[in-house]
């Protein structure tokens, strides 16, 4: 499965949502407060799933930085029709935020809210590694594991892949710079 997609702007926004808070509230750490925006061109949105292709069990891992492929936009997201453009989070808590965010320090951060795939709203809890590079830039990964069959989605049979799993692991690594 080498399909591609893209998170689209509901994780970067989780992030951006996360950062402006924390430097909002911390001016100290950083040198003024500051609204931080996603450097695309650094940062990808993964989907990794485990499947039987051709007898061997192996790990899909579809990457991007841009929406793409058909099966992923067109059967199983279905990107193509209306409410399904994107795939969104809207945080409700942040846990384990320390302040001030000093440059050169790495947090543990969750972050729990709603996560809205194909129309169907769940909840979820990202793991959110966060590295506090300088003033300037912050950098990080951010994770969690979804079920497919929680947010209705099927993955078509095809002949050469026995099983697909029903987790699928979404991870962001994200830059942001200031705006």
């Amino acid at each position: 499965m080498t399909e591609r997609f893209w998170l689209r702007t509901g994780l970067f926004r989780m992030l951006t949502t996360l950062v402006v808070v924390g430097a909002l509230a911390a001016p100290t750490a950083l040198a003024a407060p500051t609204a931080f925006v996603l450097d695309a061109s650094a940062s990808e949105a993964r989907f990794l799933i485990g499947e039987n292709l051709l007898g061997r069990e192996t790990t899909a891992v579809g990457a991007t930085q841009a929406v793409s492929g058909g099966q992923i936009q067109n059967r199983i997201l279905q990107t193509n029709r209306a409410g399904n453009g994107t795939v969104t989070f809207q945080p409700t808590t942040v846990t384990g935020l320390e302040f001030p965010l000093t440059p050169g320090a790495s947090q543990s951060v969750q972050l729990s809210g709603d996560l809205t795939i194909k129309g169907v709203t769940r909840p979820a809890v990202f793991e959110l590694e966060l590295t506090v590079v300088s003033a300037t830039e912050l950098t990080g990964t951010a994770a969690t594991v979804v079920k497919l069959t929680d947010f209705e989605l099927t993955v078509p049979r095809v002949p050469l892949v026995a099983r697909v799993d029903d987790e699928v692991r979404l991870e962001l690594d994200f830059r942001l710079l200031p705006r």
